[in-house]
């Protein structure tokens, strides 16, 4: 219950805030929709913005290579957005055999989001095909496997 009164509470401070300024309501309304990509069973995720492609003109071809780079690393179907990264969710730097991770502040900006439910995630730069995430289902272990479904997929908020 405690979850629904919440809900009620941010409820009602945006209609305090619609009722301030339609303009401040628009614009906290804007800063609240995301496109959250999940790579974790730790609640960790990456915050983007989907980029309409025509705003950030790529060749179709660029796209094509870079589905197919995801779909090689991952072993599977990928599907692939332009995004606008907002913030990293850690500053940490990590490689191994398997697993890329540089959340660092370089990964801010327009990244190809390649993510294949339950299997893997790829995030690389537009510009620089410098690849910052990629991690695997196997990278769970296998008691995290149970978890499998929630993982290495995008959750959008409206």
């Amino acid at each position: 219950m405690a979850g629904q009164a919440s809900i009620e509470l941010g409820r009602a401070y945006i209609e305090a805030v619609k009722g301030y300024s339609n303009e401040l309501f628009n614009s906290v309304v804007q800063e609240l929709r995301c496109s959250h990509l999940a790579w974790s069973v730790s609640e960790r995720f990456q915050d983007y913005d989907p980029l309409p492609e025509e705003s950030y003109p790529v060749e179709p071809s660029r796209k094509q290579a870079v589905m197919q780079r995801a779909e090689k690393m991952i072993g599977s179907p990928v599907t692939v957005e332009l995004g606008a990264v907002k913030r990293p969710f850690l500053y940490i730097q990590e490689d191994q055999d398997r697993s890329i991770l540089h959340l660092t502040p370089r990964v801010i900006g327009p990244k190809w989001i390649c993510y294949s439910p339950g299997n893997g995630v790829l995030i690389q730069d537009v510009a620089t095909d410098e690849i910052f995430c990629f991690l695997k289902a196997d990278i769970l272990g296998e008691d995290l496997m149970g978890f499998r479904d929630s993982v290495f997929r995008v959750y959008r908020s409206s």
